[in-house]
């Protein structure tokens, strides 16, 4: 009887976890500012940086800072961070969003865009990911088995090669019809068999309610940028089962 009513007793207790993990979320507030006119003129404020609010201070801190950090840089000044955006702001910076991608389970997943407008347009992408019960970064190794990692991740390079094939295909094809010259399709050949091909990194990745997305772009510069390869690298969770931790297959999943 006593081993019966212990058995109940951490069933509940697990119970209870599963629950409050499931239910623990991040929630936002955000400061708004307008662009200056000279790099964009609107009346909307189109810069929207977050503020991660959680009922733990510690945690939210801890997330907030590395926001900070990827937007605005590890600064040597203790200046405000409306300080911080509005120095930015004089810079140039015409444009910052945010989309939480996923936020539940205890796991944040936050995409933050940034445009600016002083000389040609310049784009960033950041991808966070965190452990909300503790405010630290996930990555790929925190989600993937250890023996399981390597394999992943010449997945993902070799998905990306056979999309970036593809592309070059296409290119070629455009080339014959001559809907572009042979000096850029050369150029955008070279830059994507030097930068690109048979190689993948698997740092930068977002998740959603049903999938991982590796992160890696083709960049090419400026004056071809038009012809980037575009391609996703989109993994379920349900194909990575196998591949995934214990621990997060009922978090993610």
């Amino acid at each position: 009887m006593p081993n019966h009513c212990a058995m109940k007793f951490f069933l509940s207790v697990l119970l209870l976890t599963g629950l409050a993990a499931a239910a623990q979320k991040a929630s936002f507030r955000e400061i708004r500012l307008r662009p200056l006119p000279r790099f964009e003129n609107t009346s909307d404020s189109t810069i929207v940086y977050p503020i991660v609010v959680m009922k733990n201070p510690a945690v939210g801190k801890r997330i907030n800072a590395r926001i900070r950090e990827e937007i605005i840089g590890e600064l040597p000044t203790k200046a405000s961070l409306r300080k911080d955006l509005a120095g930015m702001v004089r810079n140039g910076l015409t444009d910052l969003s945010y989309e939480a991608t996923f936020n539940r389970s205890g796991i944040l997943s936050i995409t933050i865009s940034q445009e600016e407008g002083n000389g040609p347009p310049v784009s960033r992408y950041f991808y966070l990911n965190f452990d909300l019960r503790t405010g630290k970064d996930l990555t790929v190794s925190d989600l993937i088995e250890d023996n399981k990692l390597d394999s992943f991740r010449t997945m993902v390079s070799s998905d990306k090669t056979d999309s970036i094939k593809r592309h070059l295909n296409r290119e070629k094809d455009d080339l014959a019809r001559k809907e572009i010259d042979s000096v850029t399709y050369h150029w955008v050949v070279d830059e994507v068999t030097a930068n690109c091909m048979d190689s993948a990194s698997i740092v930068n990745f977002s998740l959603t309610k049903d999938h991982i997305e590796i992160m890696d772009p083709c960049e090419l510069p400026w004056a071809i940028r038009s012809q980037e390869p575009e391609y996703g690298l989109l993994y379920t969770y349900t194909r990575l089962r196998g591949w995934m931790k214990p621990a997060f297959k009922g978090r993610l999943y």
